[in-house]
């Protein structure tokens, strides 16, 4: 009997422990704006770039930065280095030097305070250009007339739907043996273009920067545009573009008082098989959306990433602790064996705004 309390007694510590454990995972007491920089195509002769990572202490209390670790020594990190107090801002700067670094980086900065005892990671990223004529002809290789590129199609990754323009640059080279000259681009209204410098002489590199405003596309999820830049270019006159971007809803930092009264979109099964099913029969399945948050909650979109998809919203306001189904429809039409899709769901969640359902199936004859 003694051995048995023990044993319980034991248990029953090892259970408050992971209790205590599990409670302290909580809501960081800083929010950065975002935890990943995209720093582009970058020469490996323009010297160091660098990049603001900007905070917000959520917390009730000042937070101090302890410490910023780099994966590199060609990271060099920066930060406030003062105590930050509640609803005050900071942040933490990385710069990193490319010179002799050709290629794609990918570096991290472990960000440690004195009041969360799990340290907050940040990632820079992007790809350094050789820069030569040898690069040009090894990296540059989608022709469109005297300019090479490295893609005829340009991804400005993710853009927010606010009324100001996302930049991104684009690399490109002159193979012919004339200058060539950027005229005008001709497309949607929501995307300028401008090529640096406009005149390129030949054997040389510039770029075309490609201006996106998402509050003027008006739409969520992945979209594709096509721009024709038009050029003095004698082999081909008028160059067409396409252009991808991602949008999503952008949700200033907000404090913790803020998020604990923000909506909250919840999936329950996310994630689903739909098993064998058979060709030319449509497959369904329902999810259902609840919102654990205290405010309403609206769904902005809802988007699968196939034709082969349609979806049915039972509601896309809901009031806190009310739930919605959504019918997903996958229509196999042509397809044979292991399938793998997803639906996209954007919210006004502000913590996760776009959140994603997937599912299996295997398509028989």
């Amino acid at each position: 009997m003694k051995t048995l309390f023990f044993t319980y007694r034991n248990a029953l510590a090892l259970l408050l422990l992971f209790a205590s454990a599990a409670s302290g995972q909580h809501i960081q007491s800083i929010r950065f704006q975002e935890l990943v920089h995209d720093f582009g195509y970058i020469d490996q002769h323009g010297g160091p770039v660098s990049y603001s990572f900007q905070f917000v202490n959520t917390g009730d209390k000042p937070v101090r930065i302890i410490s910023v670790q780099a994966s590199c020594g060609c990271t060099t990190p920066d930060w406030t280095r003062d105590p930050v107090p509640p609803g005050k801002g900071g942040f933490i700067q990385a710069s990193y030097d490319p010179k002799g670094r050709p290629g794609y980086f990918n570096k991290s900065l472990t960000v440690t305070t004195d009041a969360d005892a799990t340290p907050v990671v940040l990632q820079i990223k992007g790809q350094v250009s050789m820069g030569s004529e040898l690069a040009a002809v090894s990296e540059f290789r989608s022709p469109m007339g005297s300019w090479k590129l490295k893609t005829t199609s340009f991804n400005m990754g993710k853009v927010y739907r606010k009324d100001e323009f996302t930049v991104r640059e684009f690399p490109l080279y002159n193979g012919g043996e004339r200058p060539v000259t950027f005229l005008k681009m001709e497309g949607p209204s929501y995307i300028k273009t401008e090529v640096l410098p406009p005149t390129l002489p030949p054997r040389a590199q510039g770029k075309v920067r490609i201006l996106y405003n998402g509050a003027e596309r008006d739409a969520y999820g992945f979209q594709s545009d096509r721009i024709d830049i038009h050029t003095d270019d004698e082999d081909m006159p008028v160059k067409s573009i396409t252009v991808y971007a991602t949008l999503e809803d952008h949700f200033p930092v907000m404090s913790r008082e803020e998020l604990q009264r923000a909506p909250v979109l919840r999936i329950l099964g996310s994630s689903f098989d739909l098993g064998k099913i058979k060709q030319y029969k449509d497959a369904r399945h329902v999810v259902t959306l609840r919102n654990d948050g205290k405010s309403r909650l609206t769904i902005n979109a809802v988007q699968p990433n196939c034709r082969c998809i349609s979806t049915e919203l039972a509601s896309k306001e809901l009031k806190p602790g009310e739930e919605a189904t959504l019918e997903i429809i996958f229509n196999p039409e042509d397809r044979l064996g292991t399938q793998q899709k997803s639906v996209v769901i954007y919210s006004n969640d502000p913590q996760s705004p776009a959140q994603r359902i997937t599912f299996n199936a295997y398509v028989e004859k």
